[in-house]
């Protein structure tokens, strides 16, 4: 009935034996009835302390697998159990990740070696030590005030908003606040407005939680308003700054016939600041939560500034829905990691965070004119380029040709990777002739190698064509 025990294991002998006796009832080794051997004996067969076995006999009883007759003995419980089969679990080791040789024009990816680890890592230590031993506890359910307070003042001084600590709620990422203004407005808004080419998991999140889903086209201005209609108790996504995936900004005459709308119908818009830091022509662009902020909810993350495995972000609640956001998030009671806040604190606090986001800048421009120039170079007036003001991706549209959904395993076979536009667009066409390129995360060594990779793979389907 019992294996031998390993006195080599980490597993403690007790824990071996309740196992082995479990198992064995489990899987019909040992059936309902079945006399176990006594303490005393089973302690000789294996070698092992009798107080042990009647400690774990006791548990067994406790727990219902055995039951005791007095001057009988122990039995295995009348209860019936139906036999599982035995699975042997196979022993899993952590192989280190090979290096691939794709070269990966993925979106949504900031440069992640020029992360500052020394001085993230530093302000980690120091974090651990502040802490109070309160603060050790569970963290507050809206996030670190010293942190909130620092975002506040961010957002009036680059983002032209005016709004208190208080309405600012920190969040693990932009994914996270959209699953909490989902159910924010679930009884409020049953209509749910986005981009026809968008972000995937936004109308996702919003389509399971049983919203009407409506979409609007999107051009180089950013959203079209035309299919706009006058529907209240609507829900507005939009990314006003840098449009994900086509690049465009929303036009000031388009932000406010949006901010006229949400006035009329008593409507909301979600804010999506979509990677609007890293602008490469003229100032920064403004929020709508400037225009409209009774009817703007901002969202804001780290993972384009710094970096997505911090999952820290931030939304802006306007003042008339801040006490029925608050009461939601003490129900949901999901906190955010406290130690990471108080780094990032410190880390904008010190100035260190505005300075990296400069040097970032800087870096992103200059891969920006130099992808946007050698594809100028490669494919002359057979493209046309949007983005290219902002953010870390464009999109290229290209005049002679269309690629369908086998273009992705045909650019793998050639190690690229390189997003089309149907990847994000919520009713799509079998074919488009845009592409999107990020390059946030490549240098300019990869970026000349993947471009002539590309214009490779294009030349090859050409010549196929031409056959």
């Amino acid at each position: 009935m019992f294996t031998k025990i390993d006195r080599n294991s980490k597993i403690p002998l007790n824990k071996q034996i309740y196992d082995t006796i479990i198992n064995n009832i489990l899987t019909g080794r040992l059936k309902a009835g079945d006399k176990m051997p006594s303490t005393r004996i089973l302690s000789d067969t294996l070698g092992v302390a009798r107080n042990i076995l009647v400690e774990v006999y006791e548990q067994l009883t406790s727990e219902g697998y055995l039951e005791v007759v007095r001057g009988k003995g122990t039995f295995i419980s009348s209860i019936e159990i139906k036999p599982i089969m035995y699975r042997e679990t196979k022993k899993e080791t952590d192989q280190p990740v090979k290096k691939s040789d794709i070269i990966s024009f993925e979106c949504g990816i900031p440069d992640l070696r020029s992360f500052p680890r020394n001085v993230w890592a530093g302000y980690l230590k120091e974090s651990m030590f502040d802490m109070t031993s309160q603060e050790c506890g569970y963290s507050h359910i809206l996030g670190y005030k010293p942190l909130r307070i620092e975002i506040a003042g961010y957002l009036q001084n680059y983002k032209g908003i005016c709004c208190s600590s208080s309405q600012v709620f920190i969040t693990a990422g932009t994914t996270d606040a959209i699953e909490f203004l989902s159910l924010l407005f679930r009884n409020r808004c049953p209509n749910f407005i986005c981009e026809e080419a968008t972000v995937p998991f936004i109308p996702d999140i919003f389509r399971l939680q049983g919203y009407h889903m409506k979409t609007i086209s999107v051009d180089e201005e950013g959203m079209s308003l035309k299919e706009l209609q006058e529907v209240p108790g609507s829900l507005l996504c939009v990314s006003p700054s840098h449009q994900f995936p086509l690049g465009g900004t929303l036009s000031f005459e388009r932000r406010n016939s949006i901010c006229d709308w949400l006035l009329r119908n008593h409507n909301f818009l979600i804010e999506d600041d979509y990677d609007s830091e890293f602008r490469y022509k003229g100032a920064s662009v403004n929020s709508l939560y400037q225009l409209a902020p009774d009817h703007v909810l901002h969202l804001g993350t780290f993972s384009k500034t710094l970096i997505p495995a911090l999952r820290l972000g931030y939304m802006v609640i306007p003042e008339t829905l801040l006490e029925e956001a608050k009461q939601l998030k003490f129900l949901l009671r999901k906190r955010i990691d406290l130690v990471n806040q108080i780094a990032l604190y410190k880390f904008i606090a010190s100035s260190k965070y505005t300075k990296h986001i400069f040097k970032m800048k800087k870096i992103y421009k200059s891969r920006m004119l130099y992808i946007t120039s050698r594809l100028r170079e490669l494919f002359g007036d057979e493209i046309y380029i949007n983005g290219e003001n902002s953010g870390l991706h464009i999109a290229v549209t290209f005049t002679n040709y269309r690629f369908d959904e086998h273009f992705s395993d045909i650019l793998l076979q050639n190690d690229l990777a390189i997003d089309l536009l149907t990847d994000y667009q919520q009713n799509p066409s079998r074919e488009t002739n845009t592409l999107i390129f990020g390059f946030g995360n490549l240098e300019v060594k990869e970026i000349e190698n993947g471009l002539q990779r590309f214009k490779e793979v294009i030349c090859n389907i050409k010549l196929n064509n031409s056959i």
